[in-house]
């Protein structure tokens, strides 16, 4: 895994950088962050849509959303 460092408003910080399919399963928590990320992105989208007087018929279910599984990671690299 390569590690990058990066400064933000005079904060450092480091950034991990995937870079093949053994660094990807050796980091569950990235995967599982990365998964809840399409969920969350999708409430978001919704509650900004719900404040300007709009609404998405329907929320998808997790799985319907994009997610690393073992196709994808298979796919990726």
């Amino acid at each position: 895994m390569k590690i990058q460092k990066i400064s933000i408003k005079n904060q450092n910080y480091n950034l991990k950088i995937v870079e093949n399919e053994h660094d990807l399963r050796n980091n569950p928590l990235a995967i599982e962050l990365l998964n809840r990320l399409a969920t969350e992105s999708e409430i978001d989208l919704a509650k900004k849509l719900w404040s300007q007087g709009i609404a998405l018929e329907t929320l998808h279910a997790p799985e319907e959303l994009w997610q690393i599984n073992e196709k994808w990671i298979s796919e990726a690299f």
